[in-house]
C-alpha cells in the first residue's frame, strides 16, 4: 500500500481511538446526583467509623468546603465519611453507597424540600443543624444501609458480566498495524459501509476494519 494510504489509516485510527477514549471520559464525567449504588457490609463499618470520628461537638467542623486534608482535627459530615471510607476500604467514591444514602437521608427525612446545592455540605453548614442532628444523621444512615442489605439478600441482583479491560496503547498500535494489513489495497475499501460487520467480509469501511483488526489482535 502507498505511503499516503498508510498515513490515512493511522489518521483514521487516531480519530477512532480518540473517539472511544472521549466517550469513556464523558461517561465517567457524568455525576448523577441521584445515583444509587448497591450497599455493602463495608458501608455499615464506614458509618460506624464516621460516627466515632465525629463523636463530639468539639470535633465538628461547621464550615465544610468538601476539602478534607490529612491531619485535620475537626470534621464535617462529608469529611468524616471520607476519612472513614479511606480507613475501612481505601476506596473513597464521591457517589459511593454511604455518601449517596446520606444525601437521601437529608432529602427524605432531615431536610425535605431543601434547596441545598451540595446536600452533605450544606446540611452540615446549615445554622439550623445541631450536633444532635448530626448524630441522628448517622443513626438514620446506618438503619437505611442495613435495611438495604436485608433487601438485597432477599433479592440478589443479577450477575452482570464485567466489561473487557481497556486496551493498552501497545494493543492499540497492534490493532492499527493489523488494520493496515487487512486494508492493503483500494479494492478492499468499502466506501459505503455500515456498522453491520460480516465475518466473511472482503471489503471494509473504517468501523468494520477496526472491528476485524481488534478481533484478530485480541
Amino acid at each position: 500500500m502507498k505511503s499516503s494510504g498508510r498515513i490515512w489509516i493511522w489518521a483514521m485510527a487516531l480519530l477512532f481511538f480518540a473517539g472511544v477514549m472521549a466517550g469513556g471520559a464523558a461517561a465517567q464525567s457524568q455525576d448523577e446526583s441521584d445515583a444509587h449504588p448497591p450497599a455493602s457490609k463495608s458501608d455499615v463499618e464506614i458509618i460506624k467509623r464516621a460516627r466515632q470520628i465525629l463523636d463530639s461537638p468539639e470535633k465538628w467542623n461547621r464550615a465544610d468546603n468538601r476539602n478534607c486534608p490529612d491531619g485535620e482535627k475537626t470534621f464535617s459530615i462529608y469529611c468524616a465519611l471520607e476519612k472513614a471510607t479511606d480507613e475501612v476500604t481505601a476506596d473513597f467514591a464521591h457517589r459511593g453507597a454511604a455518601m449517596q444514602d446520606g444525601r437521601f437521608v437529608i432529602d427524605e427525612v432531615l431536610a425535605p424540600h431543601n434547596h441545598y446545592e451540595h446536600r452533605l455540605m450544606n446540611y452540615n453548614n446549615d445554622p439550623k443543624t445541631t450536633f444532635a442532628d448530626v448524630q441522628r444523621f448517622f443513626d438514620l444512615l446506618q438503619e437505611r444501609i442495613e435495611k438495604e442489605l436485608k433487601e438485597q439478600g432477599a433479592n440478589p441482583p443479577p450477575v452482570v458480566a464485567k466489561p473487557p479491560a481497556a486496551q493498552t496503547l501497545q494493543t492499540q498500535i497492534e490493532i492499527v498495524k493489523k488494520a493496515q494489513e487487512i486494508l492493503d489495497s483500494p479494492a478492499k475499501w468499502d466506501r459505503a459501509s455500515t456498522q453491520d460487520c460480516k465475518p466473511d467480509a472482503k471489503t471494509f469501511g473504517l468501523y468494520c476494519l477496526f472491528a476485524a483488526a481488534s478481533v484478530a489482535v485480541t
